[in-house]
């Protein structure tokens, strides 16, 4: 029995090398459905009760297959096409791993979203992501790390104390909760409200209140821009207000889509780079 169920597991393994080898972009659940039938088909009756193959079967699925499964678009091509435009034949290192932060979110956060954001996560299309990499482009000053806002302490205080919308109710607020991130995330409500929900994701985040440079962490600044940009939570409207799947007759209007962040600030400037990255992210292979 054991030797069979050895040679039982070589083969599974086999098996899974040739699937993962040709099948990258297809479902994990559907891989694995193809797998067993397979077996089942190859007359392996110890399948069926083996519990050594059962926990091999979870393991490579939740370990191996999945995550390679979810990440279908083809990085390489992608920051080949973008590096011409709109990066202009030039992309370092570190702006790659800006992106890669936002790239990973998209195919695999921490944890699965609930609430609201799990309501749009489902609806979400690949313009979407265009538009966040756009915003990133314009809001960071074409670096893609989350950034401070531009501006000293005299500036910021001038233009945030006091502002109760924002939550700056204590004296220093304007300075201490300027923009920052890759959305410019301002003022201390926004700072406390995001505390919790980058918590969902990152449970080792620190009270954003109390530690606001952490904003500018890759990870967090993330989840704070895809929570934004989804639930509306920076001006009430949201990516689903204005950009949806062109093939099945939804809008895609890339220019008000600015609204999501600042009114229609250099909403024509936003909207061009967006659709470079949108074709980028198509001609990848990217999916929502």
């Amino acid at each position: 029995m054991l030797k069979s169920n050895g040679l039982l597991v070589d083969f599974y393994f086999a098996c899974i090398g040739e699937f993962v080898l040709s099948r990258q972009t297809v479902n994990y659940r559907t891989i694995e459905d193809q797998l067993r039938d397979t077996l089942v088909r190859l007359s392996l009756p110890i399948f069926k009760g083996s519990g050594i193959i059962l926990l091999v079967n979870r393991y490579i699925f939740e370990h191996l297959i999945y995550p390679v499964a979810q990440r279908t678009m083809d990085r390489a091509k992608f920051y080949d096409t973008i590096r011409n435009a709109p990066f202009n034949g030039l992309l370092s290192q570190s702006q790659v791993e800006g992106m890669e932060s936002i790239l990973n979110f998209w195919e695999k956060p921490p944890v699965k979203p609930t609430g609201e954001f799990a309501d749009n996560w489902d609806i979400r299309t690949v313009n979407w992501l265009a538009y966040m990499l756009a915003t990133v482009f314009h809001e960071t000053a074409f670096t893609m790390q989350p950034i401070d806002e531009g501006g000293g302490d005299a500036y910021f205080t001038r233009l945030y104390e006091g502002r109760k919308g924002l939550g700056n109710t204590e004296s220093g607020d304007g300075a201490k909760f300027h923009g920052r991130g890759f959305v410019q995330l301002t003022g201390r409500a926004n700072y406390h409200k995001f505390t919790d929900i980058v918590r969902e994701f990152y449970p080792e985040c620190p009270d954003l209140t109390a530690s606001p440079a952490s904003v500018k962490k890759d990870e967090y600044a993330s989840v704070i821009m895809f929570y934004g940009m989804f639930c509306g939570s920076f001006t009430g409207l949201a990516l689903k207000n204005f950009l949806g799947d062109p093939e099945k007759g939804q809008i895609e209007d890339f220019y008000n889509a600015r609204k999501v962040i600042n009114a229609l600030n250099k909403a024509d400037v936003i909207q061009s780079y967006a659709k470079k990255f949108n074709t980028a992210l198509n001609s990848a292979g990217a999916t929502a």
